[in-house]
């Protein structure tokens, strides 16, 4: 493949303005936010892994039907210049992908929206009939540089090739080539910080 700089991007907060999938359908199903809190706090610890996390966070859902998620999941709002910019990362040879830990149906939407062809999140596992039954994490939330990796040699591009944008420590990959903070809620690692899509193609055309 010719094409030999990565840019991954993190999906929620970042391409998205609401700061997670999760939270959305938290929400929308009404749950208690402190069992919700718990259960993070339970995976920050170290005592659950990712699938048992996502396990306890959709029980609190009571096992919707898939058109109730897809209704709630419906309603983001990508950042403003993101079209435009995903356009002109593709033009200038980019290979492009989104990596979130937050639910498939919301991922995959707006990575097709965007024409965004490679695309992980984590999955909702519904039954015959539609309605909730399981999950799956396909991106551990503390072990995203393991997809980043996997990408590396899947496409044959080194790590240090590989750009990064996201709003959150968990997007802020060591041993990439270069990480971008991209209006985050707290100070990061990161090489370089910006508030705004204009901003971080100036980035880009000044320095990458």
């Amino acid at each position: 493949m010719s094409l030999d700089r990565f840019v991954v991007f993190d999906l929620d907060g970042t391409i998205i303005k609401e700061n997670s999938a999760w939270e959305i359908l938290h929400k929308y199903f009404n749950v208690d936010f402190s069992v919700v809190k718990k259960n993070k706090e339970l995976y920050d610890m170290g005592e659950i892994d990712v699938d048992k996390w996502i396990e306890m966070d959709i029980k609190l859902w009571k096992k919707p039907h898939r058109k109730k998620i897809e209704e709630a999941l419906s309603r983001y709002t990508l950042i403003e210049g993101i079209k435009e910019f995903v356009e002109y990362l593709k033009k200038r040879g980019f290979v492009l992908a989104i990596v979130s830990s937050g639910i498939d149906i919301l991922a995959e939407k707006v990575a097709d929206d965007l024409g965004i062809d490679i695309c992980y999140s984590n999955s909702l596992i519904f039954d015959e009939r539609g309605f909730l039954v399981g999950g799956k994490g396909n991106v551990d939330l503390l072990r995203k540089k393991e997809i980043i990796k996997n990408l590396s040699e899947k496409f044959n591009i080194p790590l240090k090739h590989f750009i990064v944008i996201g709003d959150t420590k968990y997007d802020m990959i060591d041993g990439v080539g270069i990480r971008i903070a991209l209006n985050p809620k707290e100070k990061l690692e990161a090489d370089y910080t910006v508030n705004s899509i204009e901003e971080l193609k100036e980035v880009f055309e000044r320095e990458i």
